[in-house]
């Protein structure tokens, strides 16, 4: 078990995710793929067996509840990489629980397991995940286009009207922007020196 100042992180079980149902779900349509819809015991047991097989995952606690995850994936020991993910319980966003989890983990990935860099895919129109990965150190290397999952966005919902300029339609299709960042173990741990929030 990890620990930070409020919360808790271990290795995800199937017994994690089955808590997973009792999440809220995003107010905007753009994070639908973030919701967890998945219900019968099969339907876990598999989005379980597919998450893990494709890397590292932690279930993050609070109050012994789990309230999200962290991943770790396309794992490369040879360049000592991988592609990071992160996902928490709509209710409890804003509360700053990302970015502690960040900090926490991300010592743990370069400091204790020797990881060199990380990358991650980001939505243009994610603007609150975009500011905290800034803040952690993180740096835009590339730029993507990506199909909208969802065939739609809702045409009133006021976060898509605010972030019009991410979206755009080829042959009717619709597509938005995203940036490819980085993050180096050196500019990280320069960046957490800085956060006088966190002692690690």
């Amino acid at each position: 078990m990890i620990y930070s100042k409020r919360l808790s992180y271990r290795l995800m079980s199937p017994e994690d995710v089955n808590a997973f149902k009792n999440w809220g779900r995003h107010k905007s349509s753009l994070y639908d793929d973030y919701n967890f819809y998945e219900e019968s015991p099969e339907e876990i047991l598999n989005w379980y067996s597919w998450k893990t097989a494709r890397g590292k995952y932690f279930t993050v606690f609070l109050k012994g509840d789990p309230i999200g995850y962290i991943s770790f994936k396309n794992i490369r020991r040879l360049t000592g990489s991988s592609v990071l993910g992160l996902v928490f319980n709509p209710d409890l966003i804003g509360k700053a629980y990302g970015e502690e989890t960040l900090v926490t983990m991300l010592d743990n990935y370069f400091n204790k397991w020797r990881f060199k860099k990380i990358y991650l895919r980001v939505a243009t129109y994610n603007k609150r995940a975009l500011a905290l990965y800034k803040k952690l150190g993180f740096s835009k290397y590339a730029s993507f286009m990506q199909s909208y999952p969802n065939d739609e966005p809702d045409p009133y919902d006021p976060e898509y009207l605010e972030n019009k300029e991410s979206f755009f339609k080829i042959f009717g299709k619709t597509f938005f922007y995203g940036d490819k960042m980085i993050l180096d173990k050196d500019t990280f741990n320069e960046v957490v020196k800085c956060i006088s929030n966190y002692k690690i």
